[in-house]
């Protein structure tokens, strides 16, 4: 806002995405704090709190309780189950309200002198509603104010889907329970929260294996009915007699299960997956099909011409099967071309320059790479630490690391 009298303070906590260098770039006048370690939010904002000058705060977050066991979700609108989020009001009027996000929340800075900061307990989550339910405790009142907007960015901190939220977020709400509640209450909040963490974490992971299974069952109903339907024609146009039952339920499975269980083993199920290897999955699961074949008994040989149909009919189906969902763009899967490399470099001094020489002076295809120090470093060189890896693995879209 023009005319604004007012300081902006920045707390990096210790990112790997280039955050600070851009921040001190591209907005000099901001007051930047940058920490060499992830503080949380709680004392990361504290830290900026304790010396800014202004009458007003106001928390900015770059990303209850009928919410722990998911009834906010399923009644978004009651008023009882709804009051994480205030889904029952109106979002054109103004309301006074409970609980406050800290993604945004302004306040009178003689209010956080009486009540107390944020609570550095809360590493993440669970810090704003401690702080709103201390601001009512202290005699003030929440409001939502409806002339107000704001884009919030969510779900970068933490991936919403992940048994680590889970564990993060419920732990947070039985600190605010031990520090709220009676001794007695406390316990039982503590009981019922932990109870919601075991469903939630089992939901989490139920969730993540049926996802995980949805390509591979898909793949299996795929070969079977193709295998079926040539076994069915085989018989009655060709061979004119048909194969005894328990090769139907017994012989066609076990193909199928060998052909896809060798196409995992070669990463047939990633994500990003070669088509190359979907194929070799293939080759290998027919050859092992094949040897189990010669050590049958000569009774219960069946027919190589099936076999031979289901090497085919795996890969074709198998490969169309990926470029499909490679042009329809379904979830994170994608074809890995022999595309250009993003590429992480674990290291330290000379050794980095010597690895990333023999990169550059191979048939490596490189399109950029980053250096990740293999302990805590200052050296503007290094995007971040090992410590890091997985986010920096993430933010930066690395392909491999060495």
């Amino acid at each position: 806002m023009p005319n604004l009298n007012a300081e902006v303070w920045v707390v990096d906590n210790n990112s790997v995405d280039g955050s600070v260098e851009m921040v001190e770039k591209k907005f000099p006048k901001v007051k930047l704090i940058a920490s060499k370690e992830n503080l949380g939010f709680s004392k990361g904002n504290n830290l900026a709190i304790k010396k800014s000058k202004g009458k007003y705060t106001l928390l900015l977050n770059p990303d209850t309780f009928y919410k722990i066991f998911g009834l906010s979700s399923i009644f978004p609108k009651s008023k009882r189950f709804g009051k994480y989020h205030c889904g029952n009001l109106n979002k054109n009027k103004n309301h006074e309200i409970e609980i406050l996000s800290g993604a945004f929340m302004l306040m009178r800075k003689a209010a956080l002198d009486k009540v107390g900061l944020l609570d550095e307990a809360f590493f993440m989550y669970g810090e704003d509603i401690d702080l709103s339910y201390r601001i009512i405790k202290g005699g003030y009142k929440n409001y939502y104010f409806s002339d107000t907007r704001i884009i919030h960015y969510k779900g970068e901190s933490t991936k919403k889907s992940s048994v680590n939220y889970v564990f993060v977020f419920y732990n947070a709400m039985i600190i605010f329970a031990k520090k709220h509640f009676s001794s007695k209450n406390a316990k039982i909040f503590s009981f019922l929260i932990k109870i919601a963490i075991y469903f939630r974490a089992i939901i989490a992971i139920g969730s993540r294996f049926i996802k995980k299974s949805v390509l591979p069952v898909f793949d299996t109903i795929v070969l079977l009915a193709g295998i079926i339907g040539f076994k069915t024609l085989w018989e009655s146009e060709i061979k004119g007699f048909d194969y005894p039952k328990e090769f139907l339920f017994y012989g066609i499975p076990a193909i199928v299960l060998i052909i896809i269980g060798s196409v995992a083993s070669f990463g047939g199920y990633k994500n990003k997956v070669k088509l190359n290897k979907v194929l070799n999955g293939v080759a290998t699961g027919a050859i092992a099909v094949l040897i189990a074949y010669g050590f049958m008994e000569e009774e219960y040989r069946f027919s190589r011409a099936i076999i031979a149909f289901s090497t085919i009919w795996s890969a074709i189906a198998l490969t169309s099967t990926r470029l499909l969902l490679h042009f329809f763009k379904y979830g994170d899967f994608a074809i890995d071309s022999n595309s250009r490399k993003n590429v992480g470099i674990i290291g330290d001094g000379e050794e980095l320059e010597r690895v990333k020489s023999i990169l550059e002076n191979s048939n490596f295809l490189l399109q950029n790479f980053v250096f990740i120090a293999s302990e805590k470093s200052s050296d503007a060189k290094y995007v971040g630490d090992i410590s890091q890896l997985n986010e920096i693995i993430q933010i930066h879209k690395l392909d491999e690391v060495i």
